[in-house]
């Protein structure tokens, strides 16, 4: 898998690096290089974090642009070509809303992948938004860098097809076409938890039930419907003839059983535990 190959890891930690506004940005400080101090100081706080790599993405350049500012991508790649030095692991950019000027930076900077849009028609508060999957694949071609990994977005952040679809449709015909290294499933702005997915997800809980009291093993994560989980978890009680049976509820329904662990007993020490399952 490339994944692998590239960051050394299977399931890598991508970190996003968000600069701060750029030279033509509302929002700009009027001096590049304490943007590249910020963006230096980002950078060193999440390689020694652990990550295994970086996304540099301008998305404090609010409100975005259909057609970005020239001086916004060259101050882009002159903060990252600044950079370069420091970055001990492999790195990618996105240039919210602009695919094509994306592919464009990643040549500049040499940058191992790239996230963004690349397909499909949207609508929200910026306006009309539509990209070309094959005009995405054979600008990168043209480029010299087929090597270059593309991370398509199934649906960008805050906005919403103009026709409505099934993410999961919407998902096969991506990587129908061949050309996507990767999809990203994205919440309702940065920061934010993917949402339900057009209804076929579930904010889960996880319980244990003992002499009739709960005990809550973890908090809520999502499930998606079709999947299945194996899901390890430690508890820790008091020795007591009794036994613990997990559960797993949709929130905010009554729980039932989508997926349910071995019964075992409690004990003062920390064990570790699993339960498997599928969401129908």
């Amino acid at each position: 898998m490339w994944t692998q190959e590239l960051f050394g890891v299977e399931k890598p930690i991508i970190a996003l690096l968000h600069l701060d506004p750029m030279p033509g940005d509302p929002g700009f400080c009027g001096k590049l290089e304490t943007v590249l101090a910020h963006a230096r100081a980002d950078l060193e706080a999440l390689q020694a974090g652990g990550v295994d790599g970086i996304l540099f993405a301008n998305e404090f350049s609010r409100p975005y642009q259909a057609v970005p500012d020239i001086a916004m991508i060259s101050a882009m790649a002159y903060i990252i070509g600044n950079l370069r030095s420091a970055l001990d692991r492999p790195f990618g950019v996105n240039v919210v809303k602009n695919p094509i000027a994306t592919i464009d930076l990643a040549a500049a900077t040499g940058a191992s992948f790239a996230r963004n849009s690349f397909s499909g028609a949207y609508a929200g508060e910026y306006g009309l938004f539509s990209a070309s999957s094959g005009e995405a694949a054979r600008h990168r071609q043209a480029l010299g860098i087929p090597g270059m990994k593309l991370l398509y977005k199934v649906n960008p952040e805050s906005d919403a097809f103009l026709a409505p679809r099934d993410l999961r449709v919407v998902a096969k015909s991506i990587l129908y076409g061949g050309f996507a290294d990767g999809l990203c499933v994205s919440g309702s702005a940065a920061g934010s938890e993917p949402d339900d997915a057009g209804g076929r997800a579930m904010r889960v809980d996880l319980r244990g039930m003992f002499g009739g009291q709960l005990q809550v093993f973890s908090p809520p994560w999502p499930m998606w419907q079709g999947r299945w989980y194996r899901v390890s978890f430690r508890v820790k009680g008091f020795d007591h003839p009794g036994t613990v049976e997990t559960l797993v509820r949709q929130r905010p329904y009554p729980w039932r059983v989508y997926a349910t662990g071995p019964r075992f007993r409690p004990s003062n020490e920390w064990k570790k535990r699993w339960l498997l399952g599928g969401v129908d």
